[in-house]
């Protein structure tokens, strides 16, 4: 069965053995929320206004974990959501003993820059990857415009 998450002007469809770990609004983003599964899974969309810079909001993300985990690699992502390319990246790097992917991956619509992060340990990660972009899919289903949300 699916829950639904509807907070902050966001509103989708999640698996109901996820977890909310977290939800918040903030100065530079309007909404974002992460959900955490069962296993090392873990998911996040963050809305920011259109004049944010997908490029810009995906470049700081890297530089902090760069910082963090000098040795990460790094290739492109990009993927189909809501009938639109995403260009963004993947990373992997080493936490403990396991190796770590960790997706970023943005796109504009109707007004807003949405940035989705997944992450997962890297062979759970191409297990979940149809549910990432199932939730970001469901994101973007219910989006609402930025002119039709009240402040």
């Amino acid at each position: 069965m699916a829950a639904t998450y509807d907070n902050l002007g966001l509103q989708f469809l999640y698996p109901e053995n996820w977890t909310i770990v977290e939800q918040s609004q903030g100065e530079m983003y309007s909404a974002s929320v992460t959900l955490q599964s069962p296993g090392t899974s873990c998911w996040t969309v963050h809305r920011y206004p259109s004049t944010c810079s997908q490029k810009q909001l995906v470049e700081q993300l890297v530089a902090g974990m760069r910082k963090e985990y000098p040795e990460l690699e790094e290739e492109p992502f990009v993927v189909q959501l809501a009938g639109e390319e995403s260009r963004g990246v993947r990373i992997y790097f080493y936490y403990l003993d396991l190796l770590v992917s960790w997706c970023l991956t943005p796109i504009t619509m109707e007004g807003q820059v949405f940035l989705f992060e997944f992450q997962a340990e890297d062979q759970e990660f191409d297990e979940m990857e149809s549910v990432f972009l199932a939730l970001a899919t469901s994101v973007l289903g219910n989006a609402p415009s930025s002119a039709s949300e009240t402040s």
